[in-house]
């Protein structure tokens, strides 16, 4: 038999032990901020830990800050006041039935608050008179010069002295403008660039112009009817039931048409499937005047009393 060369490798120790390793706690003693347990802690490890607990109460403080500035805002969304005592509330079904109207009011107060930034992304113009002065003595004129050059350039001056007196009104955006004169003729005009879109004359009377939901579609109050018109100037419904109508509305969040004339009567018809939804006999006489608050939808009427 041969005999085997003894090398380097035959020194190890016997029974293929391994080298004993330091516990983990003693390698890790040499880590910056690393505490071992029942060693006491590092001067940094220390700084750092006030540190963290300081920024951890700014933003815990900065969470309410932001909530009561949340709850401020939603404040003015809110309509009518709350329920105080729900819990006197005798009947269970109806406490429930409270509670759930209450939590429904507060979440669409807070989401309105949370989107008003988008919803109102500016607050519109005004003008104030200083001293003296009276608003409506203010001709368009002077208006003009007192504004920017990008609001002068929007106005224009339109003569019609034949076809008037005249009914005016605008889409919500601003962008289309409706017009219709005393002697039947009605227009569309795209404000913006100044472009007539359709004309057309209904050889009667129209008392009043008003759009519908978009600019595609507008109703005129003429002599005894009132009409559906789309944006070719096209008639598409006539509305018998409105008969002698001298003002128009809209109310754009409800689908409903708003009319009343010489009858006094205040009529209100849908016209997503063209049903009168209610009317109501003011006993008033003739009415001139008609508009709405956008915020909760109600009809004002302005009579000759």
């Amino acid at each position: 038999a041969v005999p085997m060369v003894k090398t380097a490798l035959d020194d190890r120790p016997s029974g293929g032990a391994a080298r004993r390793r330091r516990p983990k706690s003693m390698q890790d003693q040499g880590r910056k901020g690393h505490h071992v347990e029942g060693e006491p802690a590092s001067t940094d490890a220390a700084a750092a830990a006030g540190a963290g607990a300081d920024k951890i109460e700014d933003m815990a403080t900065r969470e309410k800050r932001l909530k009561r500035e949340l709850n401020k805002r939603a404040a003015k969304f809110m309509k009518g006041e709350p329920v105080r005592d729900i819990k006197k509330i005798a009947d269970r079904k109806t406490k429930a039935h409270v509670r759930y109207a209450e939590t429904l009011a507060d979440d669409a107060a807070t989401n309105a608050a949370l989107h008003e930034k988008w919803l109102l992304p500016s607050a519109p113009g005004a003008i104030e008179a200083e001293g003296m002065e009276r608003t409506y003595r203010f001709s368009q004129r002077e208006i003009a010069d007192a504004v920017d050059v990008n609001a002068a350039r929007k106005a224009f001056d339109l003569s019609l002295p034949s076809l008037g007196p005249y009914k005016v009104d605008f889409t919500p955006n601003g962008r289309d403008l409706l017009i219709g004169g005393r002697k039947g003729h009605l227009a569309l005009v795209r404000w913006s660039d100044y472009r007539l879109i359709s004309e057309i004359q209904t050889r009667e009377a129209v008392r009043d112009v008003k759009f519908l939901h978009s600019w595609q579609f507008f109703a005129a109050a003429q002599k005894k009817y009132t009409y559906i018109y789309d944006n070719r100037g096209t008639e598409i419904h006539c509305l018998k039931d409105h008969t002698e109508v001298s003002k128009l509305d809209f109310l754009p969040l409800h689908f409903l048409l708003v009319s009343i004339g010489d009858q006094g009567v205040l009529r209100y018809q849908d016209t997503t499937y063209g049903k009168i939804v209610a009317q109501h006999r003011t006993k008033l006489g003739p009415c001139e005047s008609l508009t709405h608050n956008p915020h909760n939808g109600v009809s004002l009427c302005g009579h000759g009393n």
